[in-house]
């Protein structure tokens, strides 16, 4: 079986069309980025080698760096791998990028962006599932006029026990999100880039990772400033004390 890459495509259909089995020929796969050639199956073989390793962005088999498309993809493995090829590919991104996240809803599969506040109230409209969410803390359907917290404590109906699962179930959401509350206005925060010391718009100082104020938990070494997201200038004042200087 023909396998490996060529330096035209013209070489193979015409200069070689009277020599290779037609059958041969139309198993074999034309890289539109590069122009390389690949039979099908080899291909196939390099693509299921690279996400056995865990690999979510697919180049040419050749090393030349270009990109194996989506339509590619989908040509080669089928439609049920490619399938998961692209949700691999799909959670890469989020995990990269803070401004992608997950469409609340348990088993939805839907990505949405939400950059921060300049984009309004964190509601996720899913187009999937068709439900209207908060991406701060999961409440299905959004709860319009209120805070995250103001939601959790609206509810007199509930037990003191099941405000605290509940209040426990939001915190444990919190962790697995891209997005923290601000400890002074409440509004949601996404961390784009940097350290783990954050600054709200309202000037709160505190960690990204557990939310303490100012940071002084040892997330992030003391001598690192905030990053104010009014200005992009450096706030170095009194980093070692317990409260908020701003």
């Amino acid at each position: 079986m023909f396998c490996g890459s060529v330096s035209s495509v013209s070489f193979l259909t015409h200069s070689l069309s009277f020599f290779i089995p037609y059958s041969l020929v139309v198993q074999a796969i034309v890289l539109g980025q590069c122009a390389h050639v690949f039979c099908t199956d080899c291909l196939q073989a390099h693509v299921t080698t690279c996400t056995s390793e865990g690999k979510t962005l697919i180049v040419c088999p050749s090393q030349c760096g270009a990109e194996v498309t989506q339509a590619e993809l989908r040509e080669v493995v089928g439609l049920e791998h490619f399938n998961t090829i692209d949700r691999k590919q799909m959670e890469a991104a989020v995990a990269i990028d803070p401004t992608l996240h997950h469409c609340p809803t348990p088993d939805c599969s839907n990505i949405v962006c939400w950059t921060g506040e300049e984009d309004g109230v964190p509601l996720c409209n899913c187009l999937v599932c068709n439900k209207k969410s908060c991406l701060v803390c999961g409440v299905s359907p959004y709860h319009n006029g209120m805070t995250c917290e103001e939601y959790i404590h609206s509810n007199t109906s509930m037990s003191e026990s099941d405000k605290t699962a509940n209040e426990q179930a939001f915190q444990q959401y919190m962790q697995n999100s891209n997005i923290r509350v601000c400890g002074r206005c409440k509004n949601a925060v996404v961390k784009s880039s940097g350290c783990n010391k954050m600054k709200c718009r309202c000037g709160f100082r505190f960690c990204y990772v557990c939310g303490s104020e100012n940071a002084q938990c040892g997330h992030t070494p003391a001598s690192h400033g905030f990053i104010d997201n009014v200005s992009g200038r450096g706030d170095f004042s009194h980093l070692r004390e317990t409260k908020s200087a701003t």
